[in-house]
């Protein structure tokens, strides 16, 4: 074996290692997940459940159809598991987790494809994409977010295809990948906008350079053709749901010049740059530059590159216009992770600093040596970048075990399934396991609620309690005997309301609420407030005190409370009763002069 290929051996077997290695620290901190989800994978769950058991896509069992979801195709699959056989929980994991190896297996092939060989610094980058503990809690939280890197990452190599060899089937198979994008999620539209842009300004070149019109005939063939199929599926749509947009639109997307996203997309540009910054500096003084430089000349290059970085960056820029509600982790801008690191894995790739580092070297001192402290740096920099992105609060267990399964489990123990009605503003666990008719208050699975009709703050709460809910739990006591308005309620003064209802900015923190309560005075704000204690007063029991096991502020807890008139009083009573912790009479407030509890 000639020295050169014998190098290029062991570089391979370095590239594997470190892959290796990648995929066993994301197996562990997978597992160390433990296979909580995060609380919405079980919206997904009970819309596929219900579609898969017959039902149609809907939230409550013989209710109206909704699209409150964010992905038709993961709903899809994981219907089809359910019908296999497969438990809903069980598919939604298996749904992640192939994912991401889907999504390996293209970062290596499109790596190799653009550098020409496979070495170690690609390697390395691909290993600070595997061990962030971010991609383990994405892959195994339950929702969409996965599968939905996979189909942006296939578009991507689909699209470098349909510029390399513009034709019928590379522009047929670019528009349909592009529809099951925005059928992975709608936020694709941004991202095929910018992938639009770079392949139309790409065809324009051509033909300016080369008069050649191939790209551009079928740059507009496949545009107009997923503006065909688009059209269709949207027609076939409004017959079902009665419309076209979905709930989450509404809720999140309907404010863009506000830019109630930018912080948060700010925030994940900062970690990338923390993640991502050292590898790139520490290479700097050894890449070869004139190398790299070639590259750039090459034939395609710059047009793959566009494609790889321009769509991203699109996306990013629509995302510092929406309000990121649950958006653990930068869950919203993560897919553009992929991008960029792929993109500094192919350009260190090129470069190669290991190879000139190991050259320059051996010029000094033995072969075997110069690989010895290039081992041992590659062990040292591997065990950094392991330790600086292992940090996980177990938000999901917590949340699950102490809080959420507990409330499903004992409206469950009453049997009452869908003829239960509970109002609850986390439409997750609880719906999925008490197989309660649930009504959402944010409206991502109430057509009426969900702002895609106006209706006032007055009338959202006159069209919850006229649902005749059986159970509500929430953060608000019952109004003050007497009391008819904020002004004549003893409990406005109280530290409760204060620190928890009343306090300033509430509804920016609450995402979920903002596009409803954020542009409300606080003088509205109390009044609306109000307008729910003296419901709750007037036609509900007080079960007592629920506390939420990660409040925030401090202050903050839950009441569990009964209707009245409810035909299933006594026996949610008897269940309910289970979880509090403190009876209504042992509540304190905190309001100024009271001296007893």
């Amino acid at each position: 074996m000639s020295e050169g290929k014998n190098k290029q051996f062991w570089w391979a077997i370095l590239f594997g290692s470190i892959i290796l290695l990648g995929l066993c620290a994301f197996a562990y901190r997978s597992y160390k997940q433990g296979g909580y989800f995060t609380e919405d994978a079980y919206i997904s769950l009970r819309f596929a459940t219900n579609f898969a058991n017959g039902n149609g896509l809907v939230w409550n069992v013989g209710g109206e159809r909704v699209e409150g979801y964010t992905s038709p195709v993961h709903i899809f699959l994981l219907a089809v598991a359910i019908k296999s056989g497969l438990a809903a929980t069980k598919s939604t994991l298996v749904i992640g987790i192939a994912s991401i190896l889907g999504l390996l297996g293209l970062f290596v092939f499109m790596l190799r494809r653009e550098a020409g060989a496979l070495v170690p610094i690609g390697a390395i980058v691909a290993f600070v994409f595997l061990v962030d503990f971010r991609l383990a809690v994405h892959a195994t939280a339950g929702l969409d977010t996965p599968l939905y890197f996979l189909l942006l990452a296939i578009c991507y190599c689909i699209a470098v295809w349909f510029v390399e060899s513009p034709g019928w089937r590379s522009a047929a198979a670019l528009a349909v990948m592009n529809v099951v994008c925005l059928l992975g999620r709608p936020d694709a539209a941004p991202f095929i906008a910018g992938q639009g842009l770079v392949v139309l300004a790409y065809a324009l070149l051509i033909y300016r350079k080369e008069r050649s019109t191939d790209v551009l005939r079928f740059s507009v063939v496949s545009y107009l053709l997923l503006v065909a199929i688009g059209a269709s599926y949207l027609t076939l749509k409004y017959f079902y749901f009665g419309y076209v947009l979905p709930n989450p639109f509404y809720i999140k997307s309907n404010d863009y010049l506000s830019f109630y996203g930018l912080p948060m997309v700010v925030e994940f540009l900062e970690v990338m740059a923390w993640r991502l910054g050292p590898i790139i500096l520490l290479s700097l003084p050894f890449l070869a530059y004139a190398q790299i430089g070639e590259w750039w000349k090459k034939p395609g290059t710059r047009i793959r590159m566009a494609l790889m970085l321009v769509p991203p960056a699109v996306f990013l820029f629509y995302y510092t216009m929406v309000i990121h509600e649950v958006s653990y982790l930068s869950r919203f801008e993560y897919p553009s992770y992929f991008f960029f690191c792929l993109a500094v894995a192919i350009v260190l790739s090129v470069g190669n600093p290991v190879m000139n580092l190991f050259d320059m070297l051996s010029k000094r001192i033995t072969a075997a040596v110069a690989g010895a402290v290039i081992g041992v740096i590659s062990i040292l920099a591997l065990g950094s970048i392991l330790w600086s992105t292992h940090y996980g609060f177990p938000w999901f267990r917590i949340m699950e075990t102490k809080y959420y399964r507990p409330i499903g489990e004992a409206l469950a123990s009453t049997d009452l399934g869908p003829k239960g009605k509970i109002v609850f503003d986390s439409a997750g666990i609880v719906p999925f396991v008490s197989e309660f008719t649930h009504i959402d208050p944010v409206g991502l699975t109430e057509n009426a609620l969900s702002g895609r009709d106006p209706m006032t703050v007055e009338e959202r709460e006159k069209y919850i309690w006229g649902t005749n809910p059986d159970v509500y739990i929430g953060p608000e006591p019952p109004a003050s005997g007497g009391a008819t308005n904020c002004e004549s309620e003893p409990l406005v003064s109280s530290e409760y309301l204060k620190k928890v209802l009343l306090y300033e900015d509430r509804f920016q923190v609450m995402t979920q609420y903002l596009s409803v309560y954020g542009r409300l005075s606080p003088s509205e704000q109390c009044e609306i407030i109000h307008m729910r204690m003296r419901e709750l007063r007037d036609n509900w029991e007080m079960l007592g005190e629920f506390p939420h096991p990660a409040p925030q502020p401090s202050e903050y807890t839950t009441f569990v409370y009964v209707r009245k008139e409810s035909p299933y009083k006594k026996r949610l009573t008897t269940a309910l009763t289970t979880l509090v912790t403190n009876e209504p009479e042992d509540i304190d407030y905190g309001i100024p002069g009271r001296t007893e509890n």
